[in-house]
């Protein structure tokens, strides 16, 4: 694959525009009200929707504050209903990238629940599981494959649900594309972030790195359960590996692979 900087450059405005037509688009604390005063003007009713109020003024209102200022990652349901909203933070809270859009427990605001996000056609034979929403929405763009984005380790229902509706209308194969910590050498070479700093264990393996790998094998293998109970084929796709499959450190997740420079293209996930 070859191209100029100005196809690299074409490309990339054509992806900026269609995420963003898409609902990917920054947060605004300033418009918090605006954006609810817009959306009931133009007939929406905005009861019961995730991630709207009504404030101590009376207005209805947006949950938009400089706390959960970031990206909005809009999750898109199998028919191609918008059904929540994640943030992807632009300063991480208390270790966490992702939060979701919420009004729980404001006046007349509910909860998004936590649902699993389709990227493409929900009428194909294959589809791709992934970690999180912006990332199977990037892949799917990237690949022209269709990906289900699941954002929380306990969003197995969900996803058993989507993946029962698709095969309905003729998926038979499942693939799973979670991130390739999957397959971290455990070796301790105290260069897993700040935390080698305060670790006390001393032998030939990170317990973190254990603990990080341990949590990713758990949601493929429950992945691996619902595919059997729906029969359902299931691969394992694999992206920057050395001689003996091991991860090589470079590119963690799915969509880093696919959107990955046309220099840096010197190879294939498998599946």
């Amino acid at each position: 694959m070859n191209e100029g900087p100005g196809e690299l450059k074409c490309r990339r405005h054509f992806f900026t525009s269609w995420m963003e037509q898409m609902g990917y688009k920054s947060t605004c604390a300033e418009d918090s009200v605006a954006v609810a005063r817009k959306l009931i003007k133009s007939g929406c009713r905005l009861e019961g929707v995730p991630g709207f109020f009504v404030n101590r003024n009376g207005d209805w209102e947006i949950a938009f504050y400089k706390k959960n200022s970031g990206y909005l990652c809009p999750v898109w349901s199998g028919e191609g209903l918008l059904t929540a909203f994640q943030i992807r933070l632009d300063v991480p809270y208390q270790k966490r990238k992702y939060v979701w859009l919420s009004s729980a427990k404001l006046n007349k605001g509910c909860s998004p629940g936590s649902s699993v996000s389709l990227s493409g056609d929900q009428d194909v034979g294959r589809v791709f599981v992934t970690e999180g929403i912006l990332k199977a929405e990037n892949t799917h763009q990237r690949s022209g494959e269709t990906y289900i984005g699941n954002p929380g380790v306990m969003n197995h229902k969900e996803l058993r649900q989507l993946l029962a509706q698709m095969k309905e209308r003729g998926l038979r194969e499942v693939v799973e594309a979670n991130d390739m910590d999957k397959l971290m050498r455990l070796d301790c070479r105290e260069d897993y972030g700040t935390v080698c700093r305060i670790c006390s264990v001393k032998g030939p393996q990170c317990p973190k790195k254990r603990e990080k790998r341990e949590q990713i094998r758990k949601k493929c293998l429950k992945l691996y359960e619902i595919c059997g109970e729906l029969s359902l084929s299931l691969s394992r796709a694999t992206w920057d590996t050395d001689e003996e499959g091991m991860w090589q450190g470079q590119y963690k997740v799915i969509d880093d692979w696919e959107l990955r420079e046309p220099e840096d293209f010197c190879g294939k996930a498998a599946a």
